[in-house]
């Protein structure tokens, strides 16, 4: 996560801190009387892989980006049970001819109730341009990578731990009431990401610095993550509404990684946080709002032993969701 977001978040978390400092009591959570939602969004985003040098001094050393600034999604749900589809937009990427072509898809199902909610995602991504944070920006033919693709599963779960927070309004939103709901949250996550290309992931000069990476072209990672949390809600009215959540955790994680040499297996850690800032209007039958999500997950984050790749989700949501 670059400097910028990490002010935003600090900004947000500080703001609705201040606020909840003026001692609103929350009315109950109001019973949801139109169960079923429709929800339509528009997605700017971008599921970056951070390349870190974990053995120097932790600098990411190239982010592999795909070309999919823009996407499109659909979600139905009843009573807090849900599934959603989110797809590319055709013709919205960079130019072709420097930033290469992508694909993605991504699928989520959900359960969210009054203390306890669980999620469970697919996501694949095709073709990556390659840009280096540490030294030159401009890309080039060879910094584009049709042949690296990219998958992820997973599933998350959270947990309220008091009853004043209510998991399904922090999360979507729904039985919205008046006043402002703060709660410290915990959550486990376990999830899966694979890396495949046809050709090293690491620069001439990386590999002969390290040459037990040479020829990095795949990898596979097992990730279980323990995440203590807030949350913070506020409703004026039921009407106008802002929600934080933010949680940080670590774990422990399985890599597999190919190289010239052979396969690596290494048992280490990872780490994970996960950012999401909702602002939006709400009535019965209708709602809408943006929200801005950050979701990262490293391998080997403090071991400091090995050369890994990590999965860093940055999204900007406009969604519109309607009431039945």
């Amino acid at each position: 996560m670059n400097n910028s977001w990490s002010k935003t978040i600090i900004l947000f978390h500080f703001c609705f801190f201040t606020v909840f400092a003026a001692e609103q009591i929350p009315q109950p959570p109001a019973p949801v009387a139109k169960p079923f939602s429709v929800r339509i969004k528009a997605e700017y985003r971008s599921l970056e892989l951070a390349a870190s040098d974990q053995t120097a001094e932790a600098l990411v050393s190239t982010e592999f980006l795909p070309n999919i600034p823009a996407m499109a999604g659909i979600d139905l749900a009843y009573n807090g049970l849900g599934f959603a589809g989110t797809f590319k937009v055709p013709g919205t990427g960079k130019d072709s001819a420097r930033y290469g072509t992508s694909s993605a898809q991504d699928y989520l199902a959900y359960y969210f109730g009054d203390r306890w909610g669980a999620d469970m995602y697919y996501q694949q991504y095709g073709g990556y341009y390659a840009q280096y944070p540490n030294g030159k920006t401009e890309v080039t033919t060879s910094d584009v990578r049709p042949d690296l693709r990219a998958s992820y599963m997973g599933g998350n779960f959270y947990f309220s731990l008091s009853d004043k927070y209510n998991i399904r309004s922090g999360f979507r939103h729904d039985n919205l009431s008046s006043g402002f709901r703060f709660g410290f949250l915990v959550g486990t996550s376990l999830n899966y990401y694979s890396i495949k290309a046809d050709r090293s992931l690491l620069l001439p000069s990386q590999e002969i610095k390290y040459p037990e990476y040479a020829g990095y072209r795949s990898g596979e990672y097992w990730n279980l993550s323990l995440m203590p949390g807030i949350g913070l809600m506020y409703t004026e009215g039921g009407r106008f509404y802002g929600s934080l959540i933010l949680m940080v955790g670590a774990g422990p994680s399985q890599s597999d990684i190919v190289v010239n040499s052979g396969k690596i297996s290494r048992f280490t850690d990872n780490y994970k946080g996960h950012a999401k800032i909702t602002l939006g209007v709400n009535t019965d039958t209708f709602q809408t709002g943006m929200a801005f999500i950050t979701d990262f997950t490293g391998a080997g984050a403090f071991s400091r032993n090995t050369y890994v790749i990590g999965s860093n989700l940055l999204a900007l949501d406009v969604f519109i969701n309607l009431r039945f």
